[in-house]
């Protein structure tokens, strides 16, 4: 069954033809209608195990393993390695569009804890030979490594900051901690500057989101599963006028805890939109349960899974930076 299953992965998307002439020479050039009315089709590539998820961007991966970071395009199944970037903690990935250049942004620790003011957020672009370039210090840079995924919205990366950064870093809270909280930042990814942005008044546990051409941001508490949805509307933006949009209230708490066990405050919670409807994704211990904007239960996932802010949308597009990166490779080690 198992050499079954490797053999149809394997398998050409024509049998007459190699996968690099029809991907490349046939498929590229197809209409979007075109290839919808393909049938042929391949199963999604899986990796090994051993990577970790840092970053999505137009169907481009960033994984990090042992601290190594490199790039992968699943839908075409190439991989590299990126240079020299063992000393440097990706933040988030976006495509530069003045240059339509694909950058990451990093962020390099230079002392603990951070405290001066001093650590440098550095971008590097993809094939580039040149070293990552510092684009200046930022108070709140180390702060940002546990804010979660950034949210990509009208070309700028979002983070609302997590009060609980210190803990979750260094296990333990000093006296007269303080780190700023209830602050979006923001990205913008043409000018390549931060600056900051108001968000509502949530309560400690909350995640931005991006939902049908709008910012949101979802937030709760431990004392009651209600869930409180607010929507930033694109031409509320420059004015950054929340709105809170839904109050979805988990039906049968009780019962939930009975069967799928306690959440906790790192219980995560996954606002999404599917054919128009809004659904709410929730890890409750090692299950992640499905509910409709109304609260109601529609499914759930014994498995040990984790929902996450990352977005993977397939691509056929050549990227032309793969050929310039030492170690670059097609349909091999690490897709399985």
């Amino acid at each position: 069954m198992a050499k079954a299953a490797t053999a149809a992965a394997a398998a050409p998307l024509h049998s007459g033809l190699p996968d690099e002439i029809a991907i490349w020479e046939i498929l590229v050039r197809l209409p979007p209608k075109s290839l919808l009315r393909c049938r042929a089709h391949q199963p999604v590539a899986r990796l090994a195990k051993a990577f970790y998820l840092c970053a999505s961007c137009d169907g481009l991966l960033l994984l990090s393993k042992r601290n190594q970071l490199s790039i992968c395009n699943p839908a075409t199944r190439q991989y590299a390695p990126l240079p020299a970037s063992s000393a440097f903690i990706p933040l988030g990935m976006y495509r530069h569009r003045p240059t339509g250049e694909y950058r990451i942004l990093l962020y390099k620790e230079i002392g603990l804890p951070a405290t001066d003011g001093q650590d440098a957020c550095h971008i590097f672009a993809l094939g580039s030979v040149q070293p990552p370039r510092s684009i200046g210090s930022l108070q709140e840079a180390e702060q940002l490594r546990f804010s979660g995924v950034p949210v990509p919205f009208r070309g700028n990366l979002h983070w609302h900051l997590n009060k609980h950064w210190y803990l979750q870093k260094y296990w333990y809270l000093p006296e007269n901690h303080e780190s700023r909280s209830n602050i979006i930042i923001v990205f913008d990814t043409t000018a390549e500057r931060f600056r900051e942005m108001c968000a509502p008044v949530v309560p400690d546990h909350h995640k931005l989101f991006e939902m049908d051409g709008m910012l949101g941001m979802s937030s709760f508490n431990n004392t009651w599963p209600i869930i409180d949805v607010w929507m930033m509307q694109e031409q509320d933006y420059e004015s950054e006028v929340w709105t809170l949009k839904y109050r979805v209230e988990l039906s049968n708490a009780d019962l939930l805890l009975v069967q799928f066990g306690q959440f906790v405050d790192y219980w995560n919670v996954v606002v999404a939109s599917c054919d128009g409807a809004v659904l709410v994704l929730v890890k409750f211990g090692k299950s992640i349960l499905q509910f409709d904007i109304d609260g109601k239960l529609v499914s759930f996932h014994h498995k040990d899974l984790l929902v996450t802010q990352h977005r993977l949308k397939q691509t056929l597009v050549p990227h032309t930076f793969f050929p310039r990166l030492d170690g670059h490779s097609v349909n091999a080690w690490p897709f399985i």
